[in-house]
């Protein structure tokens, strides 16, 4: 403790000790054992002051105790709440994280399903278009020969009827036998 921290009570104190320390020093200047009341009166008084220093060091020295406990005490109080709540946030971090991870990979397999059922139904509306085209294309060309057909079966048909009916209108000798042809030089 400083001089210039001392209130009242203290700074009485140290002029006190001062005034004894003179006092004592020569026995009350000059006064050699005459007066042995004065010296015990001294002594007492030097020794009750002495006594309300130590009682007043003892108590600022407990209420400093005090004060050291009950600071590191609201300390460690707040550290152990500041740490027990960075501990909940790194767990709270962690689990949510986990659960992202957790959604994220739920989607990811929502994508990759929905991805194979768009491919399956694409390859099954290309093969269903393929299937149509090719069968359309089949019909077509069934119709076109259908049509060739017909139209060859019309001129054969017509052929016939044609042949038949020149052969009944406008008929033509038909030798009873065969003879070859005299001015054929081969015999034919």
């Amino acid at each position: 403790m400083d001089a210039t921290e001392m209130n009242g009570e203290s700074g009485g104190f140290m002029t006190l000790l001062v005034i004894l320390l003179l006092l004592g020093g020569g026995n009350g200047f000059g006064n050699s054992n005459k007066d042995s009341f004065s010296n015990e009166f001294v002594y007492t008084n030097l020794n009750n002051t002495i006594q309300r220093g130590n009682d007043y060091l003892a108590q600022n020295t407990a209420e400093i105790r005090n004060d050291l406990c009950s600071g590191f005490g609201a300390v460690n109080y707040n550290m152990s709440n500041n740490f027990a709540s960075v501990n909940a946030g790194i767990c709270d971090n962690t689990y949510k994280t986990q659960l992202g991870f957790c959604d994220t990979n739920r989607n990811i397999d929502a994508i990759r399903y929905e991805n194979a059922r768009n491919t399956c139904d694409i390859i099954t509306a290309g093969h269903n278009d393929t299937q149509l085209l090719l069968s359309k294309l089949a019909n077509d060309k069934i119709e076109e020969l259908r049509s060739s057909l017909q139209t060859e079966q019309l001129k054969v048909s017509q052929f016939q009827q044609n042949e038949y009916l020149i052969s009944k209108i406008a008929p033509c000798p038909v030798p009873a036998y065969c003879v070859t042809n005299p001015n054929c030089p081969c015999g034919v």
